[in-house]
């Protein structure tokens, strides 16, 4: 069975790396959109430096294949190779994990209080994660656009991820809003669970790339009351 801190982790890292997949998918498909010349150097750049990201993907892919096996749990056979893989990676991950945190046969009692307790702490772990790529790719597309504002495939991706970033928003603010929920994390913890959803809910186009490395300093390790 997962530990709770384990929850937060496996469910955090587990969307959180999706932003690897999504982006070179995004700067593959674009470069072949009929992309400008200097649209083409900057996702030139940007790929040039993509294979120094895959070192910190495979550890994050092990270490929440690891903690799934320490709890009992088979993680998929087949890590994340490209987006395709990721997706059905993740999926099959969420489904996984999200069986094992609470017995639904366990009677009324701290059993059962506990599973509940590790599945919200789960979500809260794959919505944060979530919005923090969400974010990353926001950034690296918004800098693109800089190049070709025009270009519509970009334009089309921009304004799906800035939907899915305010619906994020949304679901955070309700996590945070659960006394049910939050009374059982630590003090920093809440602290930095709001410190994320106000830059969520609040950053346009503009102040991407500065929230995005001012997330990256908010210390993400959950904590308990």
């Amino acid at each position: 069975m997962l530990a709770r801190a384990h929850a937060y982790e496996v469910g955090f890292i587990a969307l959180n790396i999706g932003a690897h997949f999504n982006g070179a998918a995004i700067l593959q498909v674009a470069r072949r959109q009929g992309a400008s010349a200097p649209l083409v150097a900057r996702i030139d750049h940007v790929l040039g430096g993509w294979p120094a990201r895959g070192p910190n993907v495979v550890a994050g892919v092990r270490h929440v294949e690891q903690l799934m096996r320490d709890a009992g749990i088979a993680p998929p056979a087949q890590p994340p190779r490209d987006l395709d893989e990721y997706l059905a990676w993740a999926s099959a991950i969420g489904e996984l994990v999200g069986k094992s945190l609470v017995d639904p046969a366990a009677p009324p009692g701290a059993d059962a209080i506990e599973g509940w307790k590790r599945k919200w702490t789960h979500l809260l772990g794959t919505t944060v994660g979530d919005a923090l790529q969400v974010v990353e790719l926001r950034a690296m597309i918004q800098w693109l656009l800089e190049a070709e504002p025009a270009h519509a495939w970009l334009r089309t991706q921009a304004d799906a991820l800035a939907s899915n970033q305010r619906a994020l928003a949304g679901k955070l603010r309700k996590l945070l809003d659960d006394n049910r929920l939050m009374r059982n994390f630590g003090d920093a913890t809440v602290a930095a669970a709001e410190r994320i959803h106000a830059m969520i809910a609040a950053t346009d186009a503009g102040a991407l790339v500065a929230a995005r490395d001012a997330i990256a300093h908010i210390d993400l390790r959950p904590t308990f009351a």
